[in-house]
């Protein structure tokens, strides 16, 4: 991974961060959810984001399908 991909991934897990816990107003989020990592491929055209839910099998479950619902806005 170069520096520059390094670097856009890190402002991109930041931002998303601060989306998911400001911006959507989804109850099925929970507060305990975070970027846990961002990998950008190294010609910058897609991003892959991890992400940690803390809770039953059944609110993680709910919480990854809201963030899916919810990837476009993103």
């Amino acid at each position: 991974m170069s520096r520059r991909t390094e670097r856009l991934g890190s402002v991109i897990q930041q931002e998303i961060a601060i989306m998911i816990q400001r911006e959507l107003n989804d109850p099925r989020i929970l507060p305990l959810t975070s970027v846990t990592r961002v990998k950008v491929a190294e010609d910058l055209s897609t991003a892959d984001v991890f992400i940690t839910v803390m809770g039953t099998p059944g609110q993680q479950t709910a919480a990854l399908n809201a963030l899916k619902h919810s990837a476009g806005m993103m």
